[in-house]
């Protein structure tokens, strides 16, 4: 027998997630509301509040801009490979 989620991903409960957090440090850090973080990130504002939530997260390329793109916000060094 299947459980039901009636439409909802599964989270723990009380968790966003560490990149959840660092992002809405970031947003807040730079005085953005989620729509024009949202904007900035090339994702919808719907996007942006699930990754804060951490009902979901970037996936693929995206997840690595994501984090580049909040670890320049809380100005820490990126490193990139050299």
């Amino acid at each position: 027998m299947a459980h039901h989620t009636q439409g909802r991903p599964r989270t723990r409960p009380g968790r966003r997630g560490i990149l959840g957090e660092r992002l809405r440090k970031a947003r807040t850090k730079l005085a953005l509301t989620q729509e024009e973080a949202a904007d900035a990130l090339g994702v919808s504002p719907v996007t942006m509040a699930r990754w804060e939530t951490g009902s979901s997260r970037p996936i693929g390329p995206g997840r690595r801009y994501v984090e580049q793109w909040v670890a320049a916000a809380l100005g820490e060094g990126v490193d990139r490979g050299a």
